[in-house]
C-alpha cells in the first residue's frame, strides 16, 4: 500500500458515535484503522479558536490604531488645507484691491480712502478676522507637536496685524461678532501690543 494518509469512507457511514476513520500507514503490516471521536476533534478546534483570538486580538488592535492615526492625519490635513484656501482667498482680495492697506506688508504711505473704500477695507479685514478665528479654534491649545507649531506661526501672523491701526479700527467695529474665546484672545493680544507700543 502507498505510504500516505487518507480518509476511508464506508458506504457513507461513520464508525463509532460521530466518528471518522483514518488510515495510518505502517510499512511492516496491514493498515491500522483508528477512530477519532468528536470530543477530540472539538478540543482541537477549540484550541485553534483560542490561538486565533490570542494572536488575532493584538493584530486587530494594531489595525484599529493605525486607522485612527490615519483619520487624525487626514483631519489635520483638511484643517491645514481649509485655512490655506481661505488665506489664499484673502491674498486674492489684496491683489484685486491694491489701494487698500490690507496686505501682509503695510504700505509705507497708505492712500486716503473714501467712504466706499473704507467699507471695502472693513469687509476685507472682517474676512481676515474670520480666518484668524478659524485658526484659533482649530489650533489654539492643542497638544500635538504639528498643531502647536502651526498655531505658533498663526499667532505671530495675527499679532503682526493687531499692531496696525486700520486693523484695530476694523476690530472695534466688527470684533464683537466672533466666538467669545477668540474675542478674549484678540483683546488680550491688542492690549499687550498697546501697552508695549
Amino acid at each position: 500500500m502507498n505510504e500516505c494518509l487518507g480518509i476511508l469512507s464506508l458506504g457513507g457511514k461513520s464508525l463509532g458515535r460521530g466518528g471518522s476513520i483514518f488510515i495510518i500507514p505502517n510499512p511492516d503490516s496491514e493498515p491500522v484503522v483508528k477512530v477519532a471521536d468528536t470530543e477530540s476533534l472539538f478540543m482541537a478546534l477549540e484550541a485553534i479558536y483560542y490561538l486565533t483570538v490570542i494572536f488575532g486580538l493584538p493584530l486587530a488592535v494594531f489595525e484599529y490604531l493605525r486607522v485612527k492615526r490615519k483619520e487624525k492625519q487626514d483631519r489635520d490635513y483638511e484643517t491645514y488645507n481649509s485655512l490655506d484656501e481661505k488665506y489664499l482667498e484673502f491674498q486674492q482680495l489684496c491683489l484685486s484691491h491694491p489701494y487698500l492697506d490690507i496686505f501682509d506688508v503695510p504700505d509705507a504711505n497708505p492712500v486716503q480712502l473714501d467712504e466706499r473704500q473704507k467699507k471695502e477695507e472693513l469687509i476685507a479685514y472682517t474676512m481676515l478676522m474670520s480666518v484668524f478665528e478659524r485658526a484659533y479654534l482649530m489650533y489654539h491649545g492643542t497638544s500635538r507637536k504639528m498643531r502647536k507649531s502651526q498655531w505658533s506661526e498663526w499667532h505671530d501672523y495675527i499679532r503682526s496685524y493687531c499692531a496696525r491701526a486700520n486693523f484695530r479700527a476694523a476690530w472695534e467695529k466688527s470684533g464683537n461678532t466672533f466666538h467669545t474665546d477668540y474675542q478674549n484672545y484678540m483683546e488680550r493680544l491688542m492690549s499687550g501690543i498697546a501697552t508695549n507700543a
